[in-house]
């Protein structure tokens, strides 16, 4: 995909690694996994405003 690609840059990025988030493996209320990069994450961190 190009850089300027509209949907992902719609995407939130993440907060360990700053790639594009695409979807959020949670574990817990506060354990999730972060795809495709695999950092751990928040989950509610990454909600847009």
């Amino acid at each position: 995909m190009p850089d300027n690609d509209p949907f992902e840059s719609s995407l939130p990025d993440c907060p360990h690694c700053g790639r594009p988030v695409w979807v959020v493996t949670v574990s817990g209320p506060r354990d999730g996994t972060a795809s495709p990069c695999g950092c751990s994450v928040v989950p509610d961190r990454l909600e847009r405003e």
